[in-house]
Order: C-alpha cells, then sequence, then structure tokens
C-alpha cells in the first residue's frame, strides 16, 4: 500500500495573518520604497487637489506614485497592468495600502502630474547623495534610442497628409449630407464625424504632422549649404514629434534618450532629442548634469567626461576647452584608431589628434575603459530589467517625463541595493 507523506489541500479555508506587513520579507524592495516615499516632498501634487475636502474622494499621490514607481520597477509600464497587479500581487497591495486604483486613474496621473514626476529626479538623486553614491570624478555619457508608440509605416509625406486630411473632410461633408435628409434641416450641416470633431484625435495628429513638414522644410531652405533631397519630407501621423532612428537591429520611429551616469552607476543627468545621432548632445547634457550636482553639493565638481565616437566633432572640443571640461572621448571607431601608427606630440596638429593621442596612452586606455562599466550597464538594466524599450506615451515632453521617471526608479534600485548591502 503506498502512504504519501504530502501538506494536506484544503481549498474552502484560508487563514491569511492580519498584518499585511507579514506577507513580504522585511527587506523586500516593496517597504524600501514606501520609506523614500517619506522623504520625497510631495506639496507640488498636492497643490493640484482641492484643499477644502469638497468632492469626490481621491487616492492619496503617494498611493498612485507609490504604484507607478513599484511599476516600473518590475518592467511593468502599463496601466491596466498596474490596476491589476494592485489587485492580484501581494507587494502591489502594501504599496497601495490595499487601495485599488484603476488604470483610467493610473492614466491621468501620469498625464495630469507629468511635470512633477519628472522633477522627482532630482529628490531622488539627493537620497543617493545622502547615502555617498553620487561620486562625480569620473562620468559617462551615452545616448540609446526608445521606440515610440506609433509605427514606422505611420510617416506620411505632405502630399499624402494633405490627401487624406481632404478625404477625412469629404467624408464629413457626406455624413452631414447624410444626416440632413435623415434627420431634417434642423441641424447646422457643417459638422464632421466624430473621428473629425475630436481634437485630441487623428484629425488634430495629422494637422501637427503638417506643421512639423513645415518646419522641417523650413529648417531645410535656412540652410547654407543645402544638400538635395532624395526623398520627401515627412512626419509621423500618431506621434508627429517622434522621428525616424536608426538602431543596430534597423530603423525604429522612436526618440533618442541621453543620461549621464557615475562610475556607481547613478544617473546624474537624463533627457530626451529628436536627433539622431549625439553629436549636438554633450553640451546640454553636461549641463544638466552640473546644473544637479551644484543643486547637491555647490563646491564639487565633475572631472573626466567619457563619451563614445557618437559625441565627437570638433566643436565640442573647442567648448570643452573653453569651459574648462576633461573630455575623453573615441574620435572614431576604436580599430581605426589603433590601425594608424600612434603620433608623437610634436605631430599632433589639432583637437582630434590630441585626443586620439590621448586615448592611445596606458591611462587613457584605463580610463576610458570605465565607460564600459558605467553608462552601458546602467541602459542594459533599464531596458531589460525596468522593460524600458517602448514608450509608453507620445509627444516630446511626455516621453522626457517617462524617461526621468524611468532613471529616477533606477537610481532608487541602486539606493536599494546600497542600503540592503550595507545592512541598513
Amino acid at each position: 500500500m503506498v502512504s504519501y507523506n504530502f501538506h494536506p489541500i484544503i481549498r474552502d479555508q484560508y487563514l491569511f495573518p492580519p498584518d499585511m506587513g507579514e506577507w513580504l520579507p522585511k527587506e523586500h524592495f516593496a517597504y524600501f520604497l514606501i520609506d523614500a516615499m517619506q522623504q520625497l516632498d510631495l506639496s507640488k501634487f498636492l497643490e493640484k487637489y482641492r484643499a477644502d475636502g469638497v468632492g469626490a474622494t481621491a487616492f492619496h499621490p503617494q498611493i498612485l506614485l507609490g504604484v507607478i514607481l513599484y511599476g516600473y520597477s518590475q518592467g511593468v509600464r502599463s496601466s491596466r497592468q498596474i490596476e491589476r497587479h494592485c489587485q492580484e500581487d501581494v507587494a502591489y497591495r502594501i504599496v497601495a495600502a490595499n487601495q485599488q486604483p484603476d488604470h483610467c486613474t493610473i492614466s491621468r496621473c501620469l498625464q495630469k502630474h507629468s511635470t512633477e514626476l519628472s522633477e522627482l529626479f532630482s529628490q531622488v538623486l539627493k537620497l543617493c547623495h545622502a547615502m555617498g553614491m553620487v561620486k562625480v570624478g569620473v562620468i559617462a555619457l551615452d545616448g540609446t534610442k526608445l521606440v515610440a508608440s506609433a509605427a514606422l509605416d505611420g510617416n506620411r509625406t505632405r502630399s499624402k497628409l494633405e490627401e487624406e486630411i481632404a478625404a477625412m473632410l469629404a467624408e464629413g461633408r457626406a455624413v452631414d449630407q447624410r444626416e440632413d435628409t435623415l434627420y431634417g434641416a434642423d441641424r447646422r450641416g457643417d459638422e464632421l464625424p466624430e473621428n473629425c470633431r475630436d481634437d485630441g484625435g487623428r484629425g488634430a495628429r495629422m494637422k501637427r504632422a503638417l506643421e512639423v513638414i513645415e518646419q522641417k522644410e523650413k529648417a531645410l531652405a535656412e540652410r547654407k549649404y543645402a544638400p538635395p533631397q532624395k526623398k520627401e519630407i515627412s512626419a509621423n501621423v500618431t506621434d508627429p514629434d517622434s522621428r525616424v532612428m536608426k538602431t543596430r537591429q534597423g530603423f525604429v520611429q522612436g526618440y533618442n534618450a541621453q543620461l549621464a551616469v557615475t562610475e556607481e552607476q547613478i544617473v546624474i543627468a537624463a533627457d530626451v532629442t529628436q536627433q539622431e545621432n549625439d553629436k549636438l548632445q554633450l553640451q546640454p547634457m553636461l549641463k544638466q548634469a552640473r546644473a544637479h550636482v551644484a543643486a547637491l553639493a555647490p563646491v564639487a565638481f565633475i572631472g573626466t567626461v567619457l563619451t563614445d565616437a557618437g559625441y565627437y566633432r570638433e566643436a565640442n572640443g573647442r567648448w570643452a576647452e573653453e569651459n574648462y571640461v576633461d573630455w575623453l572621448t573615441a574620435t572614431s571607431k576604436r580599430h581605426k584608431i589603433d590601425a594608424e601608427p600612434r603620433k608623437k606630440l610634436s605631430e599632433c596638429l589639432n583637437y582630434k589628434d590630441l585626443m586620439e593621442r590621448r586615448i592611445r596612452t596606458d591611462s587613457g586606455r584605463a580610463l576610458y575603459k570605465k565607460r564600459g562599466k558605467t553608462v552601458e550597464p546602467v541602459i542594459g538594466q533599464i531596458k531589460e530589467v525596468q522593460n524600458a524599450r517602448r514608450c509608453s506615451r507620445r509627444g516630446i515632453e511626455a516621453v522626457r517625463s517617462e524617461w526621468r521617471l524611468t532613471c529616477t526608479v533606477h537610481n532608487l534600485r541602486k539606493l536599494y541595493n546600497a542600503k540592503k548591502s550595507r545592512g541598513k
């Protein structure tokens, strides 16, 4: 006779601990996030709510912000998925104080508090600095492409856009004629169908796409030496602010996300641009990084700045010298630099020669190797662990807020790991 020794299966009675705090280990990230939230200044969030107690009861910003931050830390960026986890996942329920905001409320929070969410970056950076994690002797800059919430085949030329807009207006007139026949002449007769009347719908986005095309045409016309255009200028009708970006996997509709990172892999500056390459991003990113560092410690200053060849251009070199920036960068692919004979100092005729000579010295090589141990792993962590490959929102300001929030969560995770390793 077979006699198994299993735990009994009892499905008609569940005895849960009376305290939700017993459901997770005390060192869980959810508890760390709750503690971190207590140290954040949410006054700007509260300013957007009525202070007289009148109106429907709302969720406290701590609850909404908490589930959004926790969701981003777990690679969950969908408002609907966050809503589902608030119902089914113990950690989410603890962060949400057992409240269950729906996806519409979560989505509205992201839109309503877009600026405030972006500004949390600086506050979390202060928490990292208080732990001694923001050392700026060496920092590294890099960019990564984010896929927009728009399809690559959603780009339209001026002629195609005008054709589609004309078709929409014709459809509107046809609908009006049918409605006049059905409902009589008491209507004005010039109403458009719903998809044409909605200011936030496709019609508005197509209008914005036309404006983008006009801006591109104007900018091209103002260029002193404009290269001949092989293709007609186009814009995306789903997210007109997004651009066609080249990646290693091919072309995508997206944005160029920038970040500056310390040796401790703390992000000290984060931004989003429509520029496909990084050549124009050195100056604005370094200015932003300097501003954040100055706000943390007025006497601190950034030491060496490391970048890849994508940031190199002569104008950046002159700017770095004029602004006392110790900039170390590749000027082209490393194998191309190494293939050429090393020049003597007397043979270096320009800034590029000096940079290539420096990067090929033993100290230069050792210093430049730090770039691959700072910013590149951070991009990998953000894209893989936090699932931040694709934008959830549309428009450059919304995407910028989303990216800074993503980098904020990355810094929170680094702070959590540091405290955990130190036993605090």
